[in-house]
């Protein structure tokens, strides 16, 4: 099925590197537009970095409803506006932390122009402007603070977290992960691999959170994702759910069907559909 994707691809000039698809049957991949073996994902990496969370919650490790400046205690010894002790984990995950968007995009900005090198303390000086738990504003920031969340907490950088319980586990092929200056992993974008281990992330989470046999994540985690779209959304009335990037990569899986998708690709703008040419074409596949 994935070499009819491929000359669909193919057909349109989409600028998609390479395409893999997940079934019962097992992974297939193609190469459509020649690049790297591995490549940016982008945005793709908050699911990524939410399963490193869910390793944790699944273990007792950390609280959904913990105040990241709790977590974050011994990180921050600077002055930060008490209103950051109201944003926990879960606002953070849901993009729901009531600050302005765009303070901080390591893809967009400069980092070289805003006269520091330590992101969190720049990050935590644009407190938030409404109270948490309202209003969906989708930004890097969140991310990035669950990464130092978790390494300030437990003791372990989410890459660390996620090559022993998920990677390792999933058959993962070598990953790389941008980091701010201080070492951390931005968590938000800047996730480097293969497009076919890429699509074993939306394969999990369609399957409940097992991998061929093997249980990653809890099937309780899958549903609080689900229900409070943590970076795993539905795509209409489609069926699937999935986690794109800025430049056209992708990510989907549809439990009905019981396949997932992904490719990595550079494409700035496009007219077309591509997402649903692409499961338009899977459909007649299948």
């Amino acid at each position: 099925m994935v070499e009819a994707l491929r000359d669909l691809i193919l057909s349109h000039g989409w600028n998609i590197y390479s395409i893999a698809l997940a079934t019962d049957a097992g992974i297939e991949s193609a190469v459509c537009v020649p690049g790297n073996k591995a490549n940016e994902g982008y945005s793709t990496a908050k699911l990524f970095t939410n399963t490193a969370v869910a390793v944790l919650w699944d273990r007792g490790k950390i609280d959904l409803d913990a105040p990241l400046t709790q977590l974050l205690k011994d990180e921050i010894d600077f002055s930060c506006d008490p209103r950051w002790d109201r944003v926990t984990v879960r606002n953070a995950l849901s993009h729901k932390m009531g600050v302005d968007r765009g303070v901080l995009d390591i893809d967009v900005h400069d980092t070289n122009t805003i006269g520091t090198d330590d992101f969190l303390r720049y990050m935590l000086a644009y407190p938030p402007v409404e109270a948490p738990g309202g209003t969906f504003r989708y930004t890097d920031v969140a991310h990035y603070l669950v990464s130092r969340a978790v390494a300030a907490h437990c003791g372990k950088k989410i890459d660390e977290i996620l090559r022993e319980y998920v990677f390792s586990k999933m058959d993962f092929r070598p990953v790389a992960f941008r980091c701010c200056p201080k070492g951390y992993p931005m968590g938000a974008t800047g996730m480097y691999m293969e497009t076919a281990d890429m699509v074993k992330l939306p394969w999990l989470y369609i399957n409940g959170g097992v991998y061929q046999g093997k249980r990653v994540v809890s099937e309780a985690w899958i549903d609080i994702c689900e229900r409070e779209r943590f970076d795993w959304t539905p795509l209409g009335d489609t069926g699937y759910r999935g986690k794109g990037g800025m430049l056209g990569q992708n990510m989907l899986g549809s439990r009905k069907d019981r396949v997932a998708l992904a490719w990595h690709a550079y494409i700035p703008r496009c007219e077309e559909d591509i997402t649903g040419l692409l499961l338009e074409k899977l459909a007649e596949l299948k």
